[in-house]
């Protein structure tokens, strides 16, 4: 009987230690939280934590969900053009190359938005191009935490979390000899045992509350370890913004760095690009753009965003005309696309901007579809436009 006394008052012990070692941590990170994290986009530790992004959600910042046009080198970037004096906000990119939607559903769900709704979501034409995501950038963005949680979240209705769990099982299938075994083993586990799936949320419920406490911590402290020793960041001031004179710094900066007339690629690119490009003449000619999974997986992120009772402004982007008219996609096919992903942000009552509409427009793209100087302004004043103090 003393020997379970003893081991009682052992584990009270642990308990109190590790929840003040959450408690601590999660003190350090709010207050020594820099801006350094929001310019970093592609950052592991914001990407697949979730401490980070909370935090810099209840400092009031705009959350940007995206993927590989988030690190541009253009000047015209959302996180480089704001704060101005009619959006006093900061923008934090979530996102790196192989981001798609999926990662975006399981980021929201995991977000408080008590305090912050301000939301901005980016779409890329290259996700629906494909059947589905690459298994390969799924798994280097998949956060096993947030998709325990995901899954024991009393709030998410069984045929999303249904559908979460197959596309998890059949993209880290690849992986399910890694540390994320157990991830994928529950996945599975779900995705065949459809009829049985109650059960099995009860019977796994215990050990998955128990992993998550133990990521939490690991993403606490992997967030510690990163900010601690960051430089101080200085935010530009909030000035007021001249679009024309912005607008005509982007046409210079676009024609300094571009010398290609034909697709108006950056030099780099028209480079890197050259000796590929013959063979690229009408390759994409039998795409299909309506068949893709990713449909389903952008409309159980539109769920997730009802359901977190938010309003993203979704930012549905083109791609660069000339050069996919030259793969051999026709402009009706893609408008499609693009038409097809609004209505269904509509149908949700979401604002969506849709960006064909400047596919031929010089420096939009400084490659095949990654927004450049001209295309992250008309995001900059799209975003003044719905999050402004005139708006």
């Amino acid at each position: 009987m003393k020997s379970w006394r003893n081991l009682l008052i052992a584990f009270g012990v642990f308990l109190l230690f590790w929840g003040g070692l959450n408690a601590f941590l999660s003190w350090q990170i709010k207050s020594r939280y820099n801006y350094r994290v929001n310019i970093d986009a592609g950052d592991f530790r914001k990407g697949t934590g979730v401490c980070l992004q909370q935090t810099s959600l209840d400092k009031g910042d705009i959350m940007m969900f995206g993927s590989s046009e988030l690190g541009s080198f253009v000047d015209q970037t959302a996180v480089k053009f704001f704060p101005t004096k009619d959006v006093p906000y900061m923008i934090n990119p979530i996102g790196r190359a192989g981001v798609l939607t999926l990662e975006d559903a399981l980021n929201i769900q995991n977000l408080d938005f008590s305090k912050n709704k301000k939301v901005v979501i980016l779409l890329s034409y290259s996700w629906f191009a494909q059947d589905s995501a690459s298994p390969d950038s799924f798994y280097a963005n998949f956060s096993k935490n947030k998709f325990y949680r995901f899954m024991t979240d009393l709030s998410v209705p069984t045929d999303e979390k249904m559908r979460m769990a197959s596309r998890v099982s059949s993209l880290i299938r690849t992986y399910k000899n890694t540390n994320d075994f157990d991830a994928y083993a529950y996945a599975e586990l779900c995705k065949k045992g459809c009829t049985a799936f109650p059960a099995i949320q009860v019977v796994s419920y215990p050990y998955l509350l128990l992993q998550e406490a133990l990521l939490t911590t690991k993403d606490l402290a992997a967030s510690y370890l990163y900010i601690k020793d960051m430089p101080p960041y200085d935010m530009k001031p909030a000035g007021d913004v001249d679009w024309d004179s912005e607008y005509n710094l982007a046409e210079e900066q676009g024609r300094a760095n571009v010398s290609d007339s034909q697709f108006y690629f950056d030099r780099a690119y028209a480079k890197k690009i050259k000796d590929i490009l013959p063979g690229q003449k009408n390759i994409d000619s039998g795409i299909n753009l309506t068949t893709s999974q990713e449909f389903k997986d952008y409309d159980l992120l539109l769920k997730t965003c009802v359901r977190k009772n938010i309003k993203p402004l979704i930012i549905v982007q083109s791609v660069n005309g000339w050069y996919y008219d030259y793969r051999g996609v026709s402009s009706e096919k893609r408008d499609a696309l693009y038409k097809e992903l609004c209505q269904m942000a509509a149908s949700y009552g979401f604002t969506a901007y849709d960006m064909s509409g400047v596919e031929y427009t010089p420096y939009t793209f400084y490659d095949h579809w990654h927004l450049g100087w001209k295309g992250w302004l008309y995001v900059d004043q799209k975003i003044t436009d719905y999050f402004g103090s005139n708006s």
